[in-house]
């Protein structure tokens, strides 16, 4: 990549209580679920970053209450940022550990007014007490439900439990790569041409003297019809591949 920071267009972000009792968000310290505050993370997008602690200043300023994977009380779970990396359109996706957000209009119209490139705002329904982070339900409670990227020449749809590669600017340069190596044409898909087997020489009938057959033909064509073979089936899987993400 020519600039590896700033690349994942997806964040996700716990929120807990801090020693204080005060709610923070950020990042599991390493082998517990102590929050750690994020500070300028380099591989994650400012943009994403700025949502998450805007909404954090939201939840604080209203007394709303923060999920105790304890007791398995409080509201608020994570914070999920998607940004699409060609479109800049951004979806915001509430984990929360019931139903209804308090003062839920507000919030939305905060961050709406604020940042206009948020075309969805998600709530996410997740009260097992388990540490997946989305739950199965999601409500629309601002836009279309899903935001829209770009891959190469194709547009995808992205919904909040949706997997998308999250460094698309390089799995664009790895399909790129796969689909030359594979010289794909526009026939590929087809019935591939069936290749005649190579037989040793036949004596006819009529010959008096049998000369016993080395393979030595044999040898020659068994590795070169395993290799166009091979050929074969790698051109179709990787077309295969491409007919889905067109289809998605």
């Amino acid at each position: 990549m020519e600039n590896p920071f700033h690349y994942r267009n997806k964040a996700q972000y716990p929120l807990g209580l801090n020693k204080e009792n005060e709610p923070v968000v950020g990042i599991f310290a390493q082998r517990s679920h102590e929050i750690i505050p994020m500070e300028k993370c380099l591989i994650q997008k400012p943009i994403s970053e700025e949502i998450a602690k805007t909404i954090l200043e939201f939840i604080k300023q209203n007394k709303i209450s923060i999920y105790n994977e304890k007791t398995g009380k409080g509201l608020f779970r994570h914070i999920v940022i998607k940004v699409g990396a060609k479109t800049n359109e951004i979806m915001c996706i509430l984990v929360i550990n019931g139903k209804q957000i308090p003062k839920e209009t507000e919030l939305v119209e905060m961050l709406i007014k604020k940042y206009p490139n948020i075309k969805t705002i998600v709530k996410n329904i997740n009260t097992k007490n388990t540490n997946v982070i989305l739950g199965l339900e999601n409500i629309n409670i601002y836009g279309r439900g899903y935001i829209e990227d770009k891959l190469g020449e194709y547009k995808f749809k992205i919904s909040p439990l949706s997997f998308y590669q999250v460094n698309p600017i390089q799995a664009e340069k790895l399909y790129n790569i796969g689909v030359e190596a594979a010289k794909i044409t526009s026939n590929d898909g087809q019935n591939p041409p069936v290749v005649p087997p190579t037989y040793p020489p036949v004596v006819s009938a009529e010959d008096s003297i049998v000369v016993p057959s080395t393979g030595a033909n044999m040898n020659y064509a068994f590795p070169t019809i395993v290799g166009i073979v091979s050929l074969v089936i790698l051109g179709i899987g990787v077309f295969v591949i491409k007919k889905k993400i067109i289809e998605k």
